[in-house]
């Protein structure tokens, strides 16, 4: 699945407050869940506190409830690692492997000139 970083975001919340993590566990939906444990591990922001204090309680209510749920060793680490999925941010493109990029080469016959005068 593609989904757009504030896509899961928004999902990863509704999920949080809606105290549906389970229910995304059992879908195997890895990449939301990944998203879920990043908010559980990084709390609400507490500027979130002085934009909408009514979010805020919301969203702090339902992290509270999943650390109380034993979820607080649930990290983005560890589901990579038992999982064996990486995110798409993380990950290279094949083509790409072992290539030096195309800056650090220079074109064939030509020299860039030095930065020191003779």
């Amino acid at each position: 699945m593609s989904r757009s970083k504030r896509t899961l975001r928004v999902m990863a919340e509704d999920a949080l407050v809606k105290k549906k993590v389970f229910f995304v566990m059992a879908r195997r939906d890895w990449e939301l869940l990944h998203e879920i444990a990043c908010y559980i591990r990084d709390d609400v922001d507490p500027a979130l506190a002085l934009t909408d204090p009514s979010r805020y309680r919301l969203l702090r209510e339902a992290v509270t409830h999943c650390h109380v749920q034993g979820l607080t060793h649930m990290t983005p680490e560890r589901i990579r690692a038992v999982t064996g999925w990486t995110p798409e941010d993380v990950r290279r493109p094949a083509s790409s492997a072992g290539r030096k990029s195309k800056s650090s080469e220079e074109p064939a016959g030509l020299s860039v000139p030095s930065a020191t005068p003779p």
